[in-house]
């Protein structure tokens, strides 16, 4: 078993992309894979044998040799010792489908080892889903953790993955995501089938299916309700999906949950994955699960707040006959996956030092936050579980925005990260080494909403960590909507770009350069000419805010780290990135923070997060001139120690609070807004 685990070093072995796969299919090859795109119900469960379309067990892989749609090629030898030794950290990076039982699994499974000539691979549930097979019900595939394959690339694949999971189908409909990307659905679905196995409505559909499941198991809606809070257009393509993919009918599901709570367990928590890939989670596409993927779920009964007014919800066209799910708040209490270690309270602690009041609360040990989103605001409370688990609390308008809630807390906190694969990259470096042996899994800190960030990022520039938040809670009293529903202090939503593009700049409490710079982003973004959506082009987006008065290289590589989630941006001109450099006895200028960090790529946004830490440094690094220099620890908040390993914290004992106070706009930013 050792022997096995350090040859599996690396997931991203598992995957070698075939150039043939990439190729242009032929007319006939093209018209095969546009025609899944009609329709939201899958083959699996209907009776058919599974189709023979994954990496066959046996060593070979279809399609070598020519021009094929369908999944890249995975390395069947190489899943198959990850099989044979259950090893969870390849969860969510391929699935195996069984041949003989029709079933596909997590690679931690603990079943019976299949023969090799019965297994075959496959990068996405959803493509597993699309060859015939159905979900294990002992291992649950579907609640491995997510990808960081699609924040690590930039490419149209990549950004779709995204936007899928924040539930752009369900609102607009496939046409709405390629118009977003500027590609036709065909096209589309195209590329999608040829690299993760799967076209969006089938992703989308993976989506709605384990959204259906956790509301089934969790709360007391009837099945009508669940099947449009699902985002499902009928009760009957409800049931065929959920019998297709569960290979059980919806009261099944959730009779099998009440049975697991009368015998004292949570609905659905395999034992062996609390040691391994904690819990679940909501939606994960490409390697880390095509669809949504669902964590341990508390029992909540679903109530509606007495007195409270019926939520605002926008209908899109055509669904005018939908039903209004929930006159009233409801709440979901829903187990969030990540693959450990996790330093949560390092993230409270960034998070609730810069939380605008009456928008958002918090400490080291907690989060709370008001969310807009499409049918109604949402309040996200997240706590930790110890070092095994996240719980995430959503207080919702409407239901049917359940998805894209839990899609945005999990960016927010940065859960669909892979540690291992950033500490392979950055453990060994001389200046970052020991930060990372100290403090490994150190997340990148996110956010729910890319437009409101930019804002942020813009409002803090020259002034402290404190007076930015008096700004952002003047803007939320004076200009955001009150929820009708408030949850603690938090008691209202940041207000809409198109709102504050209708002010003027003597309507906010700012220098009037930087207030002009503030509404000039706000009308970008509001005329759609500005995308900071999760599928956004970065590159894009990185030169349009170039040409706004008062944004610079440095709030444009901000926004692109927290808001589009890019894990290689960088702040080569960070006032904090000089001074924990020059801690270290190295060059601390721009041009030479930016050529040093080349070699931390493509993880600089963690890297940067190790020297905002201040705990980087090696006993003798090595500068520019060859000079050795002796490196300091820096201090985490008291609150967030507790969330680090036990050698970790002797380090961070005596020193300056740098992840605090080091991580802000406020301090950081070298240049104005003028």
């Amino acid at each position: 078993m050792s022997e096995t685990r350090q040859t599996l070093t690396h997931p991203h072995a598992i995957l070698t992309v075939m150039a043939t796969s990439h190729e242009r299919p032929t007319a006939r090859e093209e018209h095969a894979g546009g025609s899944s795109a009609g329709g939201d119900k899958g083959r699996a469960g209907s009776g058919t044998r599974p189709r023979d379309t994954g990496s066959a067990g046996g060593g070979t892989s279809a399609g070598h040799g020519a021009a094929r749609l369908g999944p890249p090629a995975l390395d069947p030898e190489v899943c198959y010792r990850a099989l044979k030794a259950r090893d969870a950290r390849f969860d969510g990076w391929f699935f195996p489908g069984v041949t003989s039982t029709g079933i596909y699994c997590r690679p931690s499974c603990p079943s019976i080892l299949p023969r090799r000539d019965r297994l075959r691979y496959y990068p996405t549930s959803a493509a597993a889903q699309r060859a015939g097979f159905r979900a294990c019900k002992r291992c649950r595939p579907d609640t491995a953790p997510g990808s960081p394959e699609w924040n690590r690339r930039g490419d149209v694949v990549a950004r779709a993955m995204r936007s899928i999971n924040d539930g752009i189908v369900d609102r607009e409909g496939v046409t709405g995501l390629a118009g977003q990307l500027g590609y036709s659905a065909r096209q589309l679905q195209r590329l999608m089938v040829a690299e993760v196995g799967a076209g969006p409505l089938e992703l989308a559909r993976a989506q709605r299916a384990e959204t259906a499941r956790l509301l089934l198991e969790t709360t007391d809606l009837r099945v009508g309700e669940v099947a449009f809070a699902a985002g499902f257009g009928s009760v009957r393509q409800f049931n065929d999906t959920v019998r297709a993919i569960f290979d059980e009918a919806p009261m099944a599901l959730r009779e099998r949950a009440r049975r697991r709570r009368r015998d004292g367990l949570r609905p659905f928590s395999p034992a062996w994955a609390v040691g391994g890939t904690a819990g679940g989670s909501l939606h994960h596409l490409r390697a880390g699960g095509a669809g949504s993927s669902v964590g341990s779920a508390a029992p909540v009964r679903v109530t509606a707040r007495a007195g409270s007014a019926p939520p605002a919800v926008s209908i899109p066209p055509g669904e005018a006959a939908r039903p209004v799910v929930a006159a009233g708040p409801v709440s979901v209490s829903i187990r969030l996956a990540f693959r450990r270690p996790l330093p949560a309270g390092v993230l409270f602690a960034f998070l609730a030092e810069r939380a605008i009041p009456g928008l958002e609360e918090g400490d080291s040990t907690w989060y709370r936050r008001a969310l807009s989103l499409s049918h109604g605001a949402v309040v996200a409370t997240v706590t930790a579980e110890g070092e095994s688990a996240l719980w995430c609390s959503l207080q919702l308008d409407d239901l049917r925005d359940l998805t894209t809630a839990v899609g945005r807390v999990r960016r927010m906190f940065d859960l669909d990260a892979d540690p291992a694969a950033v500490a392979d990259v950055l453990g060994t470096d001389s200046v970052l080494g020991p930060a990372v042996a100290a403090l490994p899994g150190l997340r990148i800190p996110g956010h729910v909403d890319g437009d409101e960030l930019a804002v942020r990022a813009v409002l803090g520039q020259q002034v402290s960590v404190s007076g930015a938040r008096s700004l952002g809670g003047r803007l939320v009293r004076e200009h955001g909507r009150a929820l009708a529903t408030p949850l603690g202090s938090v008691v209202g939503e940041f207000p809409a770009p198109q709102v504050i593009a209708g002010l003027s700049p003597g309507d906010l409490p700012m220098p009037a350069s930087r207030a002009r710079a503030v509404i000039r982003l706000c009308e970008e973004v509001s005329s759609g000419r500005l995308a900071l959506y999760p599928g956004a082009d970065r590159e894009v987006a990185s030169r349009q805010l170039l040409e706004l008065p008062g944004i610079g290289p440095w709030t444009v590589a901000y926004v692109r780290m927290r808001a589009l989630s890019d894990p290689d941006a960088f702040l080569a001109g960070d006032l904090g990135v000089r001074r924990a450099l020059d801690r270290l006895g190295l060059p601390g200028g721009e041009r030479q923070a930016a050529a040093l960090s080349e070699r931390w790529r493509p993880y600089r946004a963690y890297a940067l997060q190790y020297l905002w830490s201040g705990l980087a440094g090696p006993s003798r690094a090595t500068g520019a001139e060859g000079a050795p220099a002796t490196g300091t620890a820096g201090a985490l908040p008291a609150g967030a120690r507790g969330a680090l390993p036990a050698g970790a914290r002797g380090a961070t004992s005596s020193t300056r609070r740098a992840m605090t106070s080091g991580i802000s706009p406020n301090h950081h930013n070298p240049r104005s807004a003028t």
